[in-house]
């Protein structure tokens, strides 16, 4: 009992420490970096006609790459928690 509870407690403790990782790096500002100071203008750079490269995507503000860890990450955990809770008779 006292194993499940501290499994409990770590799966918990994880999973706070990935939803607040999750804030701090929504809280970085990437659409504002990507968008800052441009929102204004847009209606006077479509009516000149204004084009971007064409070779380039636009920076949407998401980070795939952490998305990507944060999977992992949570796959990992799953794994963990899988094999700690076997039993071991």
């Amino acid at each position: 009992m006292k194993k499940l509870r501290s499994l409990v407690f770590l799966a918990s403790g994880l999973g706070a420490g990935l939803v607040f990782a999750a804030v701090a790096v929504a809280g970085l500002g990437t659409s504002l970096a990507a968008y800052g100071g441009e929102g204004g203008n847009a209606q006077a750079n479509v009516e000149a006609g204004a084009v971007g490269s064409p070779a380039s995507l636009p920076f949407t503000g998401l980070n795939l790459a952490l998305i990507a860890v944060a999977g992992v990450a949570l796959i990992a955990t799953g794994l963990v928690l899988r094999r700690r809770s076997r039993s071991t008779s």
